[in-house]
């Protein structure tokens, strides 16, 4: 077996290089977000904003929740008197749940 045999043996194939290549550029890619777009409220998500409402005494009949979230989310009162709260799809549940009970007061002009 002469040198130039020995050093095939030890030459990366074709294939290798190109899997090699192909996994750089998956591992330089910015990875995809850790929390998707909201595609649909839960009833666990609904019970929690009807938690919220309760506890500012905002009756059940007054409040509207979208099942379908939407980017932003929205607060707001409407033509017949009841507040609809629309889930906001790009921002985590929980974090916006936080902000959901300044924002509803905003719109009803509930005081703490």
């Amino acid at each position: 077996m002469g040198i130039a045999a020995v050093d095939s043996l030890f030459q990366p194939s074709l294939q290798c290089v190109e899997r090699q290549r192909k996994l750089r550029l998956a591992l330089s890619r910015p990875k995809k977000a850790l929390n998707p777009m909201l595609q649909m409220v839960s009833f666990k998500q609904i019970n929690d904003i009807l938690e919220l409402t309760d506890r500012l005494g905002l009756s059940r009949e007054w409040v509207e929740i979208p099942l379908s979230p939407a980017s932003p989310g929205a607060v707001r009162k409407l033509s017949n008197g009841k507040i609809e709260i629309v889930v906001d799809a790009d921002v985590p549940f929980d974090q916006w749940l936080t902000s959901l009970e300044m924002q509803i007061h905003a719109v009803t002009q509930i005081k703490n």
